[in-house]
């Protein structure tokens, strides 16, 4: 196969200077088995579908030029060296096993055009760290980004109704995950085993959490619950023991299975639910156990909320209120009137972009979203000077760039020894970038700017 291919390429690509580019137009409708190198894909065969196996176990870089409206079933399957893959907005399907284990793929970009993503479209692509799942999207299939275990953080779109089980199945690496209220189902097991899953928002169109669906998410710390939420499976926060709150936006106590919070200590988990519903949580026997409090749980942050800021030694953590309409927040963090970091923000929350008092190194950066709350969004920076005065501000903007909300103030940072007497106490801190990323270093631990651990 591999000879009849090559004979086939050097019939097409009559140049040695195109050979040792290593770029081919690819004009043929054979299978790539073993091909290496950056593919061109014209639109001479592949009309509006590329099929079935088509590039299976190929290798490269892929982009999909003209009028494709279909990624089949297996196209680009076990194609492990595979890097990037761009796909036109033409394309409205990615078929089951499209990318399966594609394990070499660090970025994906998913058009607006898509509307489905397949049964185990994305499964093992192992090296893929974000993904943003466009407005298009309604569909997320069974088992579809399951085991990309470097995925940090997901953007999931306003128009997506359907997650289905294990969809991000044994994400490990996912931080944290907010589901929009255009979502009304969550199969089983969507979120199980996502061990570095620290915060989880669901939105107020789901009815049911399905079982296991959040099972061994043993670094889940925060879970609020949407107004909808009636019934909630068996297993479906089993071995969470780190959950320290849990905010209820349900006025009538959904149904729980008697293991559905398994291995969770409640005497020592704060439940908020609304006000006028306090007494029904109290009673119900499946969830008087936790410490049950109210939190203006029914009161969504309007614009003219101020910021909460809560700075530490080293870091400060801001929650901004939401503004309707933002298509964009941008927090800015000043010292003496110099920019120390500009942070941009779209509507759901997701880090889209990091600026920093050095040029060089601005530009997109894959770090948690920030954390939705029922004061609002939620980031810590961390990295800041001890015992120093800060500026910042929130401002959110329109689609059109018009400013919506606008908030300003100051804060200090605790304790004041200077960074060298932290160095000379053994308490040793540097910094430096990695791929672009700046990477804060504590005693030999690695951490982002939004103080999650690197591995």
């Amino acid at each position: 196969m591999k000879t009849k291919i090559l004979s086939l390429f050097v019939a097409i690509i009559a140049t040695a200077t195109l050979w040792a580019s290593n770029t081919i137009t690819y004009m043929a409708t054979e299978k790539l088995d073993g091909y290496y190198g950056s593919l061109d894909v014209g639109t001479t065969t592949f009309g509006p579908a590329i099929t079935s196996h088509t590039f299976s176990n190929g290798t490269g870089t892929i982009t999909c030029n003209g009028e494709i409206t279909t990624i089949g079933e297996d196209a680009f399957n076990n194609c492990r060296g595979l890097t990037s893959v761009t796909i036109p907005n033409s394309v409205t399907t990615i078929g089951e096993q499209a990318f399966y284990w594609c394990e070499g793929v660090t970025s994906i970009t998913i058009p607006n055009s898509v509307t489905t993503i397949g049964n185990d479209a994305f499964m093992y692509c192992l090296g893929l760290t974000s993904v943003t799942i466009p407005n298009s999207v309604t569909t997320i299939g069974q088992s579809a980004f399951r085991s990309c275990v470097e995925l940090t953080s997901v953007s999931i779109g306003n128009s997506v109704k359907t997650i289905e089980g294990c969809a991000f199945m044994y994400c490990r690496s996912l931080i944290s995950i907010t589901i929009p209220n255009s979502v009304t189902t969550i199969g089983s097991s969507a979120f199980t085993e996502c061990t570095d899953l620290t915060s989880v928002t669901i939105g107020n169109s789901i009815t049911r959490i399905e079982s296991w669906t959040f099972e061994n998410c043993t670094y889940l710390k925060t879970v609020t619950l949407g107004k909808s939420l009636t019934d909630i499976g068996c297993n479906a926060f089993k071995g969470d023991f780190r959950i320290e709150e849990i905010t209820s936006y349900a006025e009538v106590t959904p149904n729980v299975c008697t293991s559905t919070f398994d291995g969770l200590s409640k005497q020592y988990i704060y439940l908020y639910v609304p006000e006028n519903s306090i007494r029904a949580y109290q009673v119900d026997p499946n969830w008087n156990g936790f410490d049950i409090r109210t939190k203006a749980a029914d009161k969504k942050p309007i614009d003219g909320d101020n910021p909460i800021v809560t700075p530490t030694n080293q870091d400060v953590t801001i929650t901004w209120p939401i503004t309707d309409d933002t298509d964009t927040y941008t927090l800015t963090i000043t010292k003496n009137g110099e920019v120390v970091c500009v942070l941009t923000f779209n509507a759901n929350g997701q880090l889209t972009n990091i600026a920093f008092a050095a040029p060089g190194h601005n530009g997109a950066h894959q770090a948690p979203a920030a954390t939705l709350t029922a004061q609002g969004f939620q980031f810590t920076v961390t990295g800041l000077n001890p015992g120093t005065a800060y500026n910042y501000s929130v401002t959110a903007t329109d689609a059109e760039g018009k400013t919506l909300a606008e908030h300003k103030g100051n804060f200090s940072t605790t304790g004041g020894e200077s960074d060298l007497q932290n160095v000379r106490n053994g308490a040793k801190a540097s910094k430096y970038f990695h791929n672009g990323n700046l990477i804060i270093e504590r005693n030999g631990v690695k951490y982002t700017p939004a103080g999650q651990k690197v591995r």
